[in-house]
């Protein structure tokens, strides 16, 4: 992507995110996250700061990549306001001390997301369709399991029965990995384990079911 473009979405997905955080501020009554769209977000992020690593010897970027810290602030001016809003919905979410985003599957997806962004080592897949599929694995992996544990807070014995929605991530999941895509491909199959383990047709349930 040629570095005007780049600079463009970059604002305008800042000025999404903006937006994403007045509406929170606005309706506190709504206490969940999105999960679906924070992770969206957060990947985004990710893609971007990829691309802008593409052109760090045109804006001189010298810093040494850090591991706590982003290397590309003071040099990319359209990134810290992007980086200072996300910052924001997580402290609105409070995604630090939120119980599903803490469990151990979704922690591990979100912080290697978001390790990602630090290290600016987001690898964004050269097929636009792969690239796509990628993002909807990581969007799903998360919010398909939220999903779930909402529903659970208030019926505790509830499986996830909708068959078309998780075949068709198992599907996405498959065709990642077959073009040799490995990036955050453990943290996914964790998750898609918590699915599994809460789904009504899965086939430990079946087996036993007729055992």
């Amino acid at each position: 992507m040629e570095l005007e473009q780049l600079k463009i979405e970059t604002e305008n997905f800042t000025e999404r995110v903006t937006g994403i955080n007045k509406w929170i501020k606005s309706n506190p009554q709504i206490t969940d996250p999105n999960a679906y769209e924070i992770m969206d977000c957060n990947v985004s992020l990710a893609e971007y700061i990829a691309e802008y690593r593409n052109h760090l010897n045109e804006l001189e970027v010298i810093e040494t990549v850090q591991n706590e810290t982003y290397p590309v602030i003071e040099n990319i001016p359209e990134l810290v306001s992007s980086i200072k809003e996300l910052n924001e919905m997580d402290q609105l979410r409070d995604t630090a001390h939120h119980p599903f985003f803490q469990s151990e599957e979704a922690n591990s997806l979100y912080n290697a997301v978001k390790q990602s962004q630090i290290s600016m080592n987001y690898d964004i897949p050269e097929d636009i369709e792969t690239r796509r599929i990628k993002k909807e694995l990581l969007c799903k992996s998360m919010s398909v399991p939220f999903y779930i544990w909402q529903v659970q807070r208030e019926k505790q014995d509830y499986e996830y029965d909708n068959a078309t929605e998780f075949s068709g991530m198992k599907a996405m999941l498959d065709i990642y990995k077959s073009e040799g895509n490995t990036q955050f491909v453990p943290q996914i199959e964790a998750l898609f384990g918590v699915i599994e383990k809460n789904y009504k047709y899965s086939e430990t349930k079946i087996t036993e079911k007729h055992a």
